[in-house]
């Protein structure tokens, strides 16, 4: 019985690797995107939130908080058009978002304990307040999220329920 004949190897030596510039950032609406990835987007999003607000320690630290908030923003609503973009997520989907959401929500409560310590003994408390009003008040922001909570089945989840608004 003749053993089956191996391919013949091509007797190419490798090319160096020509130097490629990086790929283009994906477009926005980029329907490649999967719930799993835009999954790890809201993470990212939110965890640099959680890192921002955890490091305020003055009015310029507030300031630079604001612009991670914004960047934070733009990723949401990125994610936003892509969830739509996509079919309705699995169960599992909506599980493993729903997981996501508890782990940053269970670091946000003790970033807002230590918050408030620090704004309780710092003197200029009232400035960083000031500054952070209008990016922690953002409805923009409140209803992104309130339509990922939608898209994802997590809105049964909220403390409030604004009944016949």
């Amino acid at each position: 019985e003749p053993a089956p004949e191996p391919a013949p190897e091509p007797e190419v030596a490798p090319a160096p690797e020509p130097e490629v510039a990086p790929a283009p950032e994906p477009a926005k609406t980029s329907q490649a995107s999967t719930h799993s990835e835009l999954g790890a987007k809201v993470s990212e999003a939110m965890m640099s939130i959680m890192d921002g607000m955890g490091s305020i320690t003055d009015v310029k630290s507030a300031e630079a908080f604001v612009k991670t908030m914004e960047g934070a923003s733009t990723t949401l609503k990125e994610v936003l058009a892509a969830a739509e973009a996509l079919d309705p997520p699995t169960d599992e989907e909506k599980e493993a978002m729903k997981a996501i959401k508890e782990g940053f929500e269970g670091k946000g409560q003790a970033i807002g304990q230590k918050m408030f310590q620090m704004m309780a003994e710092n003197p200029d408390a009232e400035a960083i307040g000031a500054v952070l009003m209008e990016s922690l008040n953002n409805p923009q922001m409140k209803e992104m999220s309130d339509k990922l909570d939608a898209i994802y089945g997590l809105e049964d989840e909220a403390e409030e329920l604004e009944i016949g608004e």
